[in-house]
C-alpha cells in the first residue's frame, strides 16, 4: 500500500484505524439551539466548552468535601478557569449530592480535569440516549478528548434517571455558547 501525501486523507486513516473515529464534515453555522441528534454537527470547540463547563460545576460541588486549601490548590492548576471554580465553590450544595460528585468524580482520565469531568458526568448519559451521536461528536474533538468522551460514554449504568436532567444542562451550555 502506498504512503499518502495527502495530509487529510492521511489523518482520516490514522484516526480511523488507529483510533477508531474519522473526521466529521464541517459543523453548520450558527442557528438554534441544536438537539442531541445535531451534536455531532457541532463544533468540536463547543462541545469542548460545553463538558468543560459542566465538568466545572461538578468538580465545585466535588471540591465542597475537600479539605480546607485543596480547592484553592486545584484552582491554581486551572489556569484561566481558576477563578470560575472558585465562583462555583461559593455555591453551596446538598450533603448527598456532594457525595455522589466525588464518587463520581474519582479516578479521572488523564486528561484536562474540566474536560474529564464533564464527559464523566455528561457522557453516560448522553450516550444512553444516542450513543452513536455522542460517538460522532468525540470525531469533531482532538483525538485524546474524543477518546475520553467514548470511554466515559461507556459507563451508562445508573444514570438513567438523571439523563434528562443532563441533556438540559448540555442544552443550556451550548445555547449560552451561541453568543461568543
Amino acid at each position: 500500500m502506498a504512503a499518502c501525501t495527502d495530509p487529510r486523507t492521511a489523518r482520516w486513516i490514522e484516526r480511523f484505524h488507529e483510533g477508531d473515529l474519522a473526521d466529521m464534515p464541517a459543523a453548520r453555522g450558527a442557528g438554534a439551539l441544536p438537539r442531541l441528534v445535531d451534536l455531532p454537527l457541532v463544533d468540536g470547540a463547543v462541545v469542548q466548552r460545553a463538558l468543560e463547563d459542566i465538568g466545572l460545576a461538578r468538580l465545585a460541588i466535588a471540591l465542597q468535601a475537600a479539605p480546607e486549601g485543596a480547592p484553592l490548590r486545584i484552582a491554581a492548576h486551572l489556569g484561566p478557569r481558576a477563578y470560575e471554580l472558585l465562583d462555583a465553590l461559593a455555591r453551596p450544595a446538598e450533603r448527598a449530592e456532594i457525595a455522589v460528585a466525588v464518587r463520581e468524580l474519582t479516578g479521572l482520565a488523564e486528561a484536562p480535569p474540566l474536560f474529564a469531568a464533564g464527559a464523566r458526568h455528561a457522557g453516560p448519559a448522553l450516550a444512553l440516549l444516542d450513543a452513536a451521536a455522542v460517538r460522532r461528536a468525540a470525531q469533531r474533538l482532538p483525538r485524546p478528548l474524543g477518546l475520553v468522551l467514548v470511554e466515559e460514554s461507556r459507563r451508562a449504568a445508573p444514570v438513567a434517571a438523571r439523563a434528562n436532567v443532563v441533556v438540559a444542562a448540555v442544552r443550556a451550555v451550548l445555547g449560552s455558547d451561541r453568543g461568543r
